[in-house]
């Protein structure tokens, strides 16, 4: 058992070596990547200590690409369908072409925040999809971890990326006049007056109910349920807790919906008229 200095390197020199016994043959560990040879000489006691008590050396050598297709698989009973596809474009489009041939038990904090930085460099994803990421890599390798695949968690040890401050950007009163007038023989101009008139998302648009959330004689509207990109799913309540609200509307908002739901009823049966944009 060694701790040795990689003169040949300028970042993270030091590495250790130690035996194991496997099927009655010795065979040599190696474990690069250290700072210090204080971290080297602590690493090396750690994995002694974890070997000791029955550590499953082989589950470290599992590829993380490998063990991302479990991880994510796992995840569809856990999350909704939105955050999973979310979860999955992450990973085999972003994190896997960087981390993914990389053995879980090698994986170190240097690798992560050289991935974290050459997304931030690249302009690739928004902040908030770098942090996603952080969030992916933190639970996988926290999982590993618990199961005694790994000794220690790498992604805990590096910070979660910050996100920059950037200018919001928005259309003024004239421009939001402009474009609704030139919108308002499209079928989906009702959606586009609510975008703009209350901030409700899209989805959240196209989730509302007339009979159970609008109130046009209180000029009232609610958002309890949210209807998915590819319009084949309802999700009860909103994103968040915040997010299911009621959100007053405006006289005009409310005489442009009145006439939508009077023109509905002449086009379709009663029970057919549930969702504002159906026509």
């Amino acid at each position: 058992m060694a701790v040795t200095k990689d003169k040949t390197l300028k970042e993270n020199p030091w590495y250790f070596t130690i035996e194991v016994n496997e099927n009655g043959k010795r065979k040599r560990i190696k474990r690069r990547g250290f700072k210090t040879k204080k971290a080297a000489t602590e690493a090396q006691q750690e994995l002694l200590a974890e070997l000791n008590k029955g550590f499953d050396f082989d589950g470290s050598r599992v590829i993380y690409r490998d063990f991302m297709k479990d991880w994510l698989n796992d995840k569809k009973t856990k999350v909704k369908g939105s955050t999973l596809d979310t979860y999955s474009w992450l990973v085999n489009t972003h994190i896997l072409p960087v981390l993914g041939d990389i053995k879980l038990g090698e994986i170190t904090p240097r690798h992560i925040q050289n991935f974290y930085t050459k997304l931030f460099k690249s302009g690739q994803l928004a902040d908030e999809n770098i942090q996603k990421c952080h969030t992916i890599i933190n639970e996988s390798l926290k999982k590993a971890a618990g199961w005694d695949m790994i000794i220690k968690n790498s992604a805990a040890l590096v910070d979660c990326p910050r996100s920059r401050k950037k200018e919001m950007l928005y259309w003024t009163e004239e421009e939001s006049h402009r474009f609704l007038k030139v919108a308002k023989e499209d079928r989906y101009y009702h959606a586009f007056l609510l975008a703009l008139t209350t901030g409700m998302r899209q989805g959240e648009i196209l989730g509302v109910r007339v009979k159970k959330d609008l109130n046009l004689d209180q000029r009232m509207i609610s958002v309890s349920q949210i209807l998915s990109h590819d319009g084949k799913t309802i999700q009860v309540g909103a994103k968040s807790d915040a997010g299911n609200r009621t959100i007053g509307l405006d006289k005009t908002t409310t005489e442009e919906l009145r006439r939508l739901l009077q023109r509905n009823k002449k086009k379709l049966m009663p029970v057919q008229c549930t969702r504002i944009m159906t026509y």
